[in-house]
């Protein structure tokens, strides 16, 4: 069992987590610079420390308790002195090998060249944290585990504080060094953000520092989560819930061609309702510009690219906390105002899962088949596909969510085992190290004579996204395939749950996915085959260009395949 120095209770928390009467010493770049590096070393012996990690120092309280005093060190003496006290004795047990590792290749993602700083440290700090760093020390982390499967970090034991919704000055730091630290040790595509991590961290302290209330703490949270350009990267709590609301207009949006469109609805008798349809473009909402909210919106939400972002901004446009909303809406020429109600969630739930009871499979024509993934399911993926393997092209659509039926879907449609992806995972017990490996084989273990032997012809678009895309990477292994539509989001592997003061959960992808030769997918996306851009007259007339090119492709191959059998006979 392991000891835990301290014991407190749920007052005393609230208490020493909610208090704000500190306030922080105005203006010096110094104080941010002198927090910064304590966040490091804080960060970095949390990770690799035994003591520090397996939970025998109260490592949060370490770090709250001496927050004050690190800000008013203004000499290089007082800093080093400083160090001297808070990092603890190394334990040597055994050096550190990369050989150590069962896979071959290993990447490093968090440098600590910063650790030998004569001008920041002491000889006998320095000392020690190269000690702590190049031993390699097996305990149970009170901070991380790891998803025994996947490989994916599991932050569910980090929780000091994290049930105040406005927390106090200290503990705001320590929402972003957790959150800053677990990004610099834990994230596998921290190093295709666009901003350097240690830029950021310099960037946050005086904002989370200075945060006047909640809304504006749970906002800056925002940011600093989109600073990973992560489309996984969603954040929310009950402040920032509220602060969007729970009220839906009836309507979908999106940008197309640079202008906010009507590009579907929830539900078609609310939206007829309300003199709204698919087409419209919206020009204001409640009297504000639709580009001023969209550039307003747009530094809260991560994404792997401005496009990724502005489709969740579209979703949030039709959020609200207010019973209704004010459109100034363009059709056919014609300018017009809609005072329009919004909708519970619940209510709009029911009305989208009437209209989304459409075919799973539909026939095309003699050659031609279409599978709605979105509608597969473990149990009923062998017999819908069973039924398809005939046709000579069969379209299978990933524009919508899908479950993860990837594996049983390619033991049908290949012949034998092959490789799709590789991966890099965290090296547990040398955070900021990732190793790297091919991924697990899809198809059958045994032949399978069975196997289809017509062309796939897989659609997706941006909203192709983490399995989806892990599932189109499969299928385009597959000999005859090919991919039409739009770029996909870009956000591939496992989810890793984070959550912070103040009860604000967000998400990072956990693991690397790449293709079997190394290319990323991460933030580039899968770019399709052929590209098929969105346009605004398709919308209006409810025309679905992907699908139509799609149907286009295989007609005229068949066409072609036709013309040839004739000419040999």
């Amino acid at each position: 069992m392991r000891t835990y120095i301290y014991s407190i209770s749920f007052v005393l928390i609230l208490l020493f987590c909610g208090c704000n009467k500190y306030n922080q010493p105005k203006g010096s770049q110094n104080t941010v610079n002198n927090l910064a590096l304590f966040c490091k070393v804080w960060g970095f012996l949390k990770y690799y420390h035994p003591d520090v990690g397996g939970g025998i120092i109260n490592w949060d309280s370490v770090l709250v308790n001496n927050i004050a005093r690190i800000q008013f060190l203004h000499s290089s003496d007082s800093l080093k002195q400083f160090f001297d006290e808070i990092v603890p004795q190394c334990h040597e047990t055994f050096h550190f090998q990369l050989s150590d590792l069962e896979d071959s290749i290993v990447y490093d993602n968090a440098s600590v060249l910063w650790i030998y700083d004569t001008n920041i440290f002491s000889s006998k700090t320095i000392k020690r944290l190269d000690c702590i760093y190049h031993n390699s020390y097996e305990f149970e982390s009170n901070y991380i585990s790891k998803n025994e499967w996947v490989k994916n970090p599991i932050f569910d034991q980090d929780t000091f504080c994290n049930q105040i919704p406005f927390p106090n000055n200290k503990i705001r730091l320590l929402s972003l060094f957790r959150y800053w630290n677990i990004i610099n040790y834990y994230y596998p595509y921290k190093y295709l953000t666009d901003v350097p991590w240690d830029s950021v961290l310099h960037q946050f302290i005086p904002k989370f520092y200075n945060a006047t209330d909640a809304i504006e703490y749970h906002l800056e949270v925002c940011k600093l989560t989109a600073m990973i350009n992560d489309n996984h990267a969603y954040t929310s709590s009950n402040i920032i819930e509220n602060k969007y609301g729970n009220r839906f207009l009836p309507v979908k949006f999106q940008l197309v061609e640079g202008r906010t469109i009507i590009t579907d609805t929830y539900s078609d008798s609310l939206a007829e309702l309300n003199n709204l349809t698919i087409g419209d473009l919206i020009y204001k909402i409640n009297t504000i510009s639709i580009e001023d909210i969209r550039d307003s919106m747009h530094i809260y939400f991560s994404g792997s690219d401005s496009l990724s972002i502005q489709n969740t901004i579209s979703y949030f446009l039709s959020r609200s906390p207010n019973v209704s909303m004010q459109l100034d809406v363009c059709r056919d020429d014609s300018i017009f105002s809609v005072i329009c109600p919004t909708y519970q969630r619940s209510l709009l739930s029911k009305e989208r899962k009437k209209k989304a009871q459409t075919k799973t499979i539909k026939r095309i024509d003699e050659f031609i088949a279409y599978v709605d993934l979105s509608k597969l399911n473990y149990e009923n993926v062998d017999s819908i596909i069973s039924q398809m393997l005939n046709y000579k092209y069969l379209i299978l659509d990933l524009r919508k969510n899908c479950q993860f039926i990837l594996y049983e879907l390619c033991d049908l449609l290949y012949a034998e085992q092959f490789i799709f992806y590789s991966v890099t995972t965290p090296v547990y017990n040398k955070p900021g190290l990732f190793s790297y490996r091919i991924g697990d084989p899809g198809g059958p273990q045994r032949y399978n004579p069975s196997f289809y032997k017509g062309e796939l012809i897989i659609l997706i678009d941006e909203e192709t996204q983490s399995i989806g895309e892990f599932t189109t990477m499969a299928l385009l292994k597959h000999k005859n395939s090919i991919s039409i539509g739009r770029p996909t989001a870009g956000a591939d592997g496992n989810v890793s749950l984070i959550t912070l003061p103040g009860n604000i959960q967000t998400y990072i992808s956990g693991i690397g996915i790449y293709w079997p030769d190394g290319k990323i997918t991460q933030r580039c996306g899968i770019i399709p085959t052929i590209i098929t851009n969105q346009q605004l007259q398709s919308v209006a007339n409810r025309q679905d260009d992907i699908m139509l090119k799609a149907i286009e492709y295989a007609q005229s191959k068949a066409q072609s395949s036709t013309k040839n059998i004739e000419q040999i006979y």
